[in-house]
């Protein structure tokens, strides 16, 4: 991955956003803070739930669609470019 600007990108990004979101205005960044899959699954095991979150059965669904979306996308993808 170090040798590989886009792949430390494609990998970093995700992990990083919701360090980063607080710093994107408006509603926008309220709406990525509230459904970004990694903030949304965590709320399924969050002790204390934060005002604003999503609901705590709400988050593993939109992480699985997020992962089904991804998944769809990549398929969809190799498809195109490997048949």
């Amino acid at each position: 991955m170090t040798r590989s600007a886009t792949l430390a990108v494609l990998v970093g990004t995700p992990l990083l956003a919701p360090v980063l979101i607080p710093a994107v205005p408006g509603a926008l960044g309220s709406w990525l803070a509230r459904y970004w899959p990694i903030t949304a699954g965590q709320t399924a095991y969050a002790v204390i739930h934060r005002p604003g979150a999503v609901a705590p059965a709400a988050g593993p669904v939109v992480l699985a669609a997020a992962t089904a979306l991804i998944g769809v996308a990549g398929r969809l993808a190799f498809r195109r470019r490997d048949l």
